[in-house]
Protein backbone atom coordinates (compact mmCIF):
# COMPACT_ATOMS: atom_id res chain seq x y z
CA UNK A 1 0.00 0.00 0.00
CA UNK A 2 2.43 2.19 1.05
CA UNK A 3 4.35 1.59 -1.89
CA UNK A 4 1.55 2.43 -4.08
CA UNK A 5 1.15 5.96 -2.59
CA UNK A 6 4.18 6.52 -3.04
CA UNK A 7 4.70 5.72 -7.01
CA UNK A 8 1.27 7.28 -7.37
CA UNK A 9 1.14 10.79 -5.16
CA UNK A 10 5.02 11.33 -5.22
CA UNK A 11 5.68 12.08 -9.05
CA UNK A 12 2.46 14.16 -8.68
CA UNK A 13 3.32 16.25 -5.46
CA UNK A 14 7.09 16.73 -7.15
CA UNK A 15 5.70 18.22 -10.63
CA UNK A 16 3.61 20.38 -8.50
CA UNK A 17 6.71 21.32 -6.37
CA UNK A 18 8.63 22.16 -9.83
CA UNK A 19 5.61 24.38 -11.40
CA UNK A 20 5.75 26.62 -7.81
CA UNK A 21 9.56 26.85 -7.85
CA UNK A 22 9.08 27.91 -11.63
CA UNK A 23 6.23 30.46 -11.23
CA UNK A 24 8.46 32.16 -8.39
CA UNK A 25 11.08 31.86 -10.90
CA UNK A 26 9.60 34.26 -13.16
CA UNK A 27 7.84 36.72 -10.72
CA UNK A 28 11.67 37.24 -9.49
CA UNK A 29 12.76 37.50 -12.95
CA UNK A 30 9.64 39.57 -14.12
CA UNK A 31 10.11 42.02 -11.25
CA UNK A 32 13.82 42.65 -11.38
CA UNK A 33 13.57 43.36 -15.29
CA UNK A 34 10.78 45.76 -15.04
CA UNK A 35 13.34 47.46 -12.11
CA UNK A 36 16.20 47.53 -14.37
CA UNK A 37 14.13 49.10 -17.35
CA UNK A 38 12.80 51.57 -14.68
CA UNK A 39 15.38 52.52 -14.22
CA UNK A 40 16.78 53.15 -17.62
CA UNK A 41 13.99 54.74 -18.60
CA UNK A 42 14.29 57.32 -15.61
CA UNK A 43 17.87 57.86 -16.18
CA UNK A 44 17.24 58.21 -20.02
CA UNK A 45 14.36 60.86 -19.20
CA UNK A 46 17.01 62.75 -16.79
CA UNK A 47 19.57 62.93 -19.38
CA UNK A 48 17.00 64.45 -21.73
CA UNK A 49 15.71 66.91 -19.53
CA UNK A 50 19.38 68.08 -18.45
CA UNK A 51 20.14 68.21 -22.22
CA UNK A 52 16.81 70.23 -23.21
CA UNK A 53 17.19 72.21 -20.46
CA UNK A 54 20.44 73.13 -22.31
CA UNK A 55 19.07 74.32 -25.13
CA UNK A 56 17.56 77.08 -23.52
CA UNK A 57 21.53 78.78 -23.30
CA UNK A 58 21.99 78.36 -26.84
CA UNK A 59 21.17 82.07 -28.92
CA UNK A 60 17.26 81.85 -29.60
CA UNK A 61 16.74 78.71 -27.30
CA UNK A 62 13.23 78.32 -26.44
CA UNK A 63 11.13 76.52 -24.10
CA UNK A 64 8.88 74.89 -26.87
CA UNK A 65 12.40 73.73 -28.45
CA UNK A 66 13.60 72.11 -25.17
CA UNK A 67 10.08 70.12 -24.96
CA UNK A 68 10.52 69.25 -28.46
CA UNK A 69 13.43 67.66 -27.72
CA UNK A 70 12.62 65.60 -25.07
CA UNK A 71 9.57 64.32 -26.76
CA UNK A 72 12.07 63.49 -29.67
CA UNK A 73 14.75 61.76 -27.53
CA UNK A 74 12.59 59.37 -25.05
CA UNK A 75 9.37 58.71 -26.72
CA UNK A 76 9.08 55.28 -24.77
CA UNK A 77 10.26 56.67 -21.02
CA UNK A 78 7.78 59.53 -21.27
CA UNK A 79 5.22 56.54 -21.94
CA UNK A 80 6.21 54.44 -19.47
CA UNK A 81 5.97 57.17 -16.80
CA UNK A 82 2.52 58.69 -18.64
CA UNK A 83 3.82 62.02 -19.07
CA UNK A 84 3.52 62.34 -22.63
CA UNK A 85 1.58 66.01 -22.81
CA UNK A 86 3.46 69.38 -23.75
CA UNK A 87 2.64 70.54 -19.72
CA UNK A 88 3.69 67.51 -17.89
CA UNK A 89 6.96 68.06 -20.00
CA UNK A 90 7.32 71.71 -19.41
CA UNK A 91 6.59 70.49 -15.56
CA UNK A 92 9.49 67.67 -15.43
CA UNK A 93 11.83 70.19 -17.42
CA UNK A 94 11.66 73.36 -14.48
CA UNK A 95 13.90 71.92 -11.71
CA UNK A 96 16.41 71.69 -14.86
CA UNK A 97 15.77 75.05 -15.96
CA UNK A 98 16.06 76.33 -12.45
CA UNK A 99 19.66 74.41 -12.08
CA UNK A 100 20.93 76.25 -15.21
CA UNK A 101 22.05 79.45 -13.35
CA UNK A 102 24.10 77.18 -11.17
CA UNK A 103 26.06 76.49 -14.52
CA UNK A 104 29.67 77.45 -13.75
CA UNK A 105 30.57 80.84 -16.20
CA UNK A 106 26.57 80.81 -16.81
CA UNK A 107 25.68 84.18 -18.46
CA UNK A 108 22.10 82.89 -17.73
CA UNK A 109 22.47 83.21 -13.90
CA UNK A 110 22.48 86.63 -13.64
CA UNK A 111 19.40 87.37 -15.71
CA UNK A 112 17.50 84.61 -13.82
CA UNK A 113 18.25 85.91 -10.60
CA UNK A 114 17.39 90.04 -11.81
CA UNK A 115 13.65 88.24 -13.37
CA UNK A 116 13.59 86.70 -10.09
CA UNK A 117 13.87 89.96 -8.16
CA UNK A 118 11.44 91.72 -10.83
CA UNK A 119 8.78 89.35 -10.03
CA UNK A 120 8.99 89.26 -6.69
CA UNK A 121 8.44 93.37 -7.17
CA UNK A 122 5.62 92.66 -9.09
CA UNK A 123 4.04 90.04 -7.37
CA UNK A 124 4.54 92.71 -4.66
CA UNK A 125 3.14 95.94 -6.20
CA UNK A 126 0.53 94.16 -7.28
CA UNK A 127 -0.98 93.16 -4.16
CA UNK A 128 -0.35 96.14 -2.52
CA UNK A 129 -2.60 98.05 -5.34
CA UNK A 130 -5.38 95.30 -4.74
CA UNK A 131 -5.01 96.63 -1.09
CA UNK A 132 -5.25 100.23 -2.46
CA UNK A 133 -7.96 99.26 -4.97
CA UNK A 134 -10.11 97.62 -1.76
CA UNK A 135 -9.72 100.35 0.62
CA UNK A 136 -10.69 103.20 -2.22
CA UNK A 137 -13.80 101.22 -2.90
CA UNK A 138 -15.07 101.12 0.72
CA UNK A 139 -14.06 104.79 0.85
CA UNK A 140 -16.42 105.57 -1.53
CA UNK A 141 -19.31 103.16 -0.48
CA UNK A 142 -18.70 105.10 2.98
CA UNK A 143 -19.34 108.19 1.59
CA UNK A 144 -22.20 106.57 -0.78
CA UNK A 145 -23.77 105.70 2.47
CA UNK A 146 -23.23 102.35 1.19
CA UNK A 147 -21.53 99.64 3.36
CA UNK A 148 -19.58 96.83 2.20
CA UNK A 149 -16.66 94.30 3.55
CA UNK A 150 -13.71 95.32 1.64
CA UNK A 151 -11.34 92.27 2.41
CA UNK A 152 -13.97 89.85 0.49
CA UNK A 153 -14.21 92.04 -2.93
CA UNK A 154 -12.41 89.67 -5.78
CA UNK A 155 -11.32 92.14 -8.37
CA UNK A 156 -11.08 90.53 -12.20
CA UNK A 157 -7.63 90.33 -13.44
CA UNK A 158 -5.66 91.31 -10.00
CA UNK A 159 -4.16 89.11 -7.01
CA UNK A 160 -6.20 88.05 -3.91
CA UNK A 161 -5.77 90.43 -0.70
CA UNK A 162 -4.30 87.46 1.10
Amino acid sequence: MKELIMSQLLPQVFDFLILGLLAMTSLMAKRWFGINIEAKHRDALQSALANGARLLLQPGGTLDDAVDYVLRSVPDALKRFGKTSHDDIRELLEPHVLNLSALPGSKNAEQVARIDRIDNDLTTLSTELTVLQAKLLQVETERDGLSIDAANINFPHEAQVP
